[in-house]
């Protein structure tokens, strides 16, 4: 995948995140912080503002549901690996074929999303269930202001914030990226191919 083509998959994931108010910062793939207890609704609230206030991708994963907090985790993850494979492969290409103008590299992953002058209210509140509310979130911000909706759920006694969840395809398009740039960049090594624009190509066509 050339540069654009890798710069738009970075844009699709930092849409989502951007849509469910789940921005990040890039970290290494370590073991996440445990959740912190949320007794109510308005607690878990609380953290999710916080997590804009610090800007870490970990701190907003970690208001959301299991599940969805799981495949959040798995993503970061996924993509990190696809930006190293993504920078192997275009080191192979180089040392191989000299540097090409043409194909720009694409600048790593960042998902550094911080806003100290966030500001989170409650200003709409449903209860379902004894362990579901539905919640209208009102978000200001130095920039702008807009309102979300969204449900708390109540889980191990802890409430959260279902914002949107990440699906299996997501996390499995970056994966299957990441394995196409690493069987290509050892066939480069191994010159299996007469040009950059060859490998390219097989690069692509793998990772379908």
């Amino acid at each position: 995948m050339h540069a654009l083509g890798f710069t738009r998959l970075v844009l699709l994931i930092l849409l989502f995140f951007v849509a469910t108010g789940c921005k990040s910062k890039t970290a290494s793939k370590t073991e996440a912080a445990p959740p912190k207890s949320a007794a109510t609704p308005e607690e878990a609230v609380r953290q999710l503002e916080e997590a804009y206030h610090t800007g870490n991708y970990e701190d907003h994963a970690n208001v959301l549901p299991k599940l969805d907090r799981e495949r959040a985790l798995k993503l970061r993850d996924a993509i990190e690996a696809m930006s190293r494979a993504h920078d192997a492969f275009e080191d192979a290409l180089d040392a191989r074929f000299g540097k090409d103008p043409r194909f720009p590299r694409p600048e790593k992953p960042d998902f550094a999303r911080r806003d100290p002058t966030v500001q989170i209210e409650i200003v709409g509140k449903t209860v379902k269930a004894e362990a579901e509310v539905q919640l209208k979130l009102k978000l200001t911000s130095a920039n702008k202001t807009e309102e979300i909706a969204c449900t708390a759920v109540k889980e191990e006694d802890n409430w959260r914030l279902s914002l949107g969840s990440v699906g299996d395809g997501a996390i499995e398009m970056f994966e299957r990226q990441a394995k196409a740039y690493e069987e290509v960049t050892a066939e480069v090594k191994a010159g299996k191919y007469q040009s950059r624009l060859d490998a390219m190509k097989a690069q692509l066509k793998l990772a379908k």
